[in-house]
């Protein structure tokens, strides 16, 4: 534990030193039980939708003031509830802190290839995730994204982070996408090195789904439009309006199932 706790988001310790042999693996069933029941339905933040006012439905945010008011929104009235609710209850909105990454003049593409994920098999410009009650704190944003960074694209403290959010992010695709709030930030990437490591054929997220990932100049940004997901299209939309096509065709950025092409 001294040497590795701090790889692990939460590490369960079962005391079996006193007790007999039978009831000590009845204790460790049960409470391994709990914690991946737990981990499968964990408690995200969310702030109650009545709180949120004056933000479109669908789209790109702008307007620091917008932003900045969201932002004290979710410190004051956060919430953690457990995911299966929050997906389901329309009276909870969820922060998604989140983040375009960028090297001279690159752009992070990602492609998950999860089947059922609500992104699978679409191009995004942004890497971040749900925050969960272990990044609590008075900056649970941050908290967040430093952590996801670290699971989702496995880079911890080789980046310099802008610590104001420049966007906020809808789309009103359905009911479910339409309760999630993605707060931008913007990354830039320290070394080449790194930006190397990020053009790796494939790495994997710590909860096992597979993900892609290629450094992308901006000048072909709009070639890979219309297989995005509607935030990074609103974030093209924003970053790159020169990018975006009236009408085109995406060529192959990531070519088969563990491969990625030129």
């Amino acid at each position: 534990m001294e040497k590795n706790g701090s790889k692990f988001r939460r590490i369960e310790q079962i005391d079996t030193s006193q007790v007999k042999t039978r009831e000590g693996v009845a204790r460790i069933t049960d409470q391994a039980l709990a914690a991946l029941d737990g981990f499968l339905d964990e408690c995200i933040c969310v702030v109650p939708a009545a709180e949120v006012t004056g933000l479109p439905t669908s789209g790109f945010v702008s307007d620091p003031t917008k932003i900045a008011a969201f932002v004290r929104t979710v410190s004051s009235a956060k919430q953690f509830v457990a995911r299966s609710i929050a997906e389901q209850n329309p009276n909870y909105l969820q922060p998604i802190p989140c983040a375009i990454l960028r090297y001279d003049d690159k752009v992070l593409f990602l492609k998950r290839k999860k089947p059922g994920h609500p992104l699978h098999d679409t191009y995004a410009v942004w890497a971040g995730g749900h925050a969960s009650q272990a990044d609590d704190g008075p900056e649970i944003l941050i908290n967040t994204l430093e952590r996801e960074l670290s699971e989702e694209v496995f880079i911890k403290e080789a980046f310099a982070l802008k610590r104001t959010p420049v966007g906020l992010i809808r789309t009103d695709q359905d009911a479910r996408a339409s309760r999630h709030i993605g707060v931008l930030y913007e990354i830039v990437l320290k070394s080449g090195d790194v930006a190397l490591a990020l053009n790796q054929k494939e790495f994997r997220e710590t909860r096992g789904s597979s993900m892609s990932g290629r450094l992308v100049e901006v000048s072909r940004v709009g070639d890979y439009y219309d297989s995005m997901g509607d935030w990074s299209k609103s974030i093209v939309d924003h970053y790159w309006p020169e990018q975006t096509p009236a009408e085109r065709h995406a060529p192959t950025l990531f070519s088969g199932p563990d491969s990625v092409a030129g």
